[in-house]
């Protein structure tokens, strides 16, 4: 079985805690060898802290998307999981770590990356990568996806049709109990669909 998780919101996992209260943000320190685990069972899962973001991410790691480690969680041995906007893949190395699932994580930054930031920014491309896997989508070999939906951008909204008439189907309750409902983000959140 694949999986495809295709996050959306182009500012997710983007220092939301301290940007929704107005906080500033220190400068980045650390250094580029610096690490921070996660446990789980008898692992422990290191990541990367170079700077106070990445360092931010491990901290608030269970926190952050507990839908999205809800998903994964379900995943089985040798599975597929392909990353669309895998950010530095916190979420990709916890479901090939702990779930030992293959994974396939894209991920576009580069020396461009500041530039194509800004673009996304200005509207997002997210939404046209999912439309592009159309076909993909209406293969049988897609048993789940995990969307982040901004439901504030019709361009996310529309993502709920093309999904359901390629026979997925999600549950409002989990939408409901992940979306979030105040902030910066209002109206933001991850829909788990399922065929």
């Amino acid at each position: 079985m694949n999986i495809l998780r295709v996050p959306l919101w182009p500012l997710r996992n983007r220092r939301e805690s301290r940007l929704a209260t107005g906080q500033t943000l220190p400068a980045a320190t650390g250094s580029d060898s610096a690490t921070a685990s996660v446990p789980y069972k008898d692992l422990e899962v290191v990541y990367a802290t170079p700077n106070y973001a990445t360092r931010w991410r491990v901290d608030t790691f269970f926190a952050k998307e507990p839908d999205t480690l809800e998903w994964i969680a379900g995943f089985q041995a040798d599975e597929i999981m392909v990353d669309v906007d895998a950010n530095v893949g916190m979420y990709s190395i916890w479901a090939a770590m702990t779930r030992n699932v293959r994974v396939i994580a894209f991920e576009p930054e580069s020396q461009n990356y500041a530039l194509l930031y800004r673009n996304i920014v200005l509207d997002g491309v997210e939404h046209k990568v999912l439309a592009g896997c159309r076909n993909v989508l209406a293969g049988p070999a897609v048993k789940s996806v995990l969307v982040e939906i901004n439901t504030n951008l019709e361009e996310h909204r529309s993502l709920i049709a093309l999904l359901e008439s390629a026979g997925f189907a999600y549950s409002p309750d989990q939408v409901n109990r992940y979306i979030r409902k105040e902030g910066g983000f209002k109206g933001v959140g991850n829909y788990v669909f399922y065929r």
